[in-house]
């Protein structure tokens, strides 16, 4: 139950009570064709890596989409080259199995494609956030 009080405390006139109903916003048929076109679940192979998910995806399609983020973007095509070159630059640098790696960089689509590249190249990428500042980097 809700209680209206007047808009000035020394306005004349009664308090009204009144009762809120919530009114549902979908009928039934329209809730199902929502809960239809929000199903996204996928079953992925465990025995495929991001990498060559990512691959696959740019091999298949190399000019859809990949990383959109306000004006910038990524195709799966560039996103895969990209990651690619800084994976054979990240090798020659000793970059080998769970040798870690810290990204520290703002969220943009070349975050993603260092951390891609840190999995092409057998690391494991460390993803410094930015809560703790220029702190973090300085103690590891």
């Amino acid at each position: 139950m809700q209680t209206i009080h007047p808009v000035r405390p020394d306005a004349a006139g009664p308090r009204v009570e009144t009762t809120r109903v919530p009114a549902p916003l979908l009928d039934d048929a329209e809730r199902r064709q929502l809960d239809r076109w929000n199903e996204s679940r996928r079953h992925y192979p465990r025995d495929i890596s991001v990498p060559a998910l990512v691959s696959a995806q740019a091999a298949a399609y190399p000019h859809a989409p990949a990383l959109v983020m306000g004006a910038q973007s990524l195709t799966y095509g560039e996103l895969d080259r990209q990651s690619s070159l800084l994976a054979r630059r990240l090798r020659a640098l000793g970059v080998t199995r769970d040798v870690p790696v810290g990204l520290l960089l703002r969220r943009c689509p070349g975050m993603v494609v260092g951390a891609l590249a840190v999995l092409k190249a057998g690391g494991a990428y460390v993803q410094y956030g930015s809560v703790k500042g220029r702190e973090q980097p300085r103690r590891v």
